[in-house]
């Protein structure tokens, strides 16, 4: 399973490394919303972690960014919202803004665990039913 987390605390970071490290999961980190932009581009991820509050570009910002570039990609990568600013309306806005689910830190490894892998299962299955629906389009 790929990663791409976008989080700008250095403690975050470290944090996130070790996690996937331990879980056996690959990690790519960058710290603001036009890095992500850019790896996008370029690179395929299972699953997107992306912080509420970014230096420059907000998390909902980089997020309408990216579900852009995915539909004009034609392409879904689930996103999760990872914020210490745990709000009740912030899950609410999150998943308004296009992010898929929403996480408070702290977090549990094993909650960390599972979320990743429901949501890159449900990118697989997405995936295969695109191609289903494709094959069936041209019999």
């Amino acid at each position: 399973m790929k990663i791409l987390a976008v989080e700008d605390d250095k403690l975050a970071q470290f944090t996130y490394e070790a996690i996937c490290k331990h879980l056996g999961l690959e990690v790519q980190i960058v710290g603001c919303g036009e890095d992500a932009l850019l790896l996008l581009k370029d690179n395929q991820y299972d699953v997107i972690i992306l912080d509420w509050k970014l230096p420059g570009m907000s998390g909902p910002s980089c997020v309408e960014h990216i579900r852009k570039i995915q539909n004009d990609s034609n392409v879904w990568t689930p996103i999760i919202a990872v914020t210490a600013h745990a709000m009740p309306d912030y899950r609410k806005i999150c998943l308004e803004v296009g992010m898929d689910y929403f996480m408070s830190k702290p977090f549990e490894i094993e909650e960390f665990d599972k979320v990743m892998k429901h949501w890159a299962t449900e990118k697989q299955r997405s995936l295969s039913e695109k191609h289903s629906t494709e094959e069936q389009s041209t019999i």
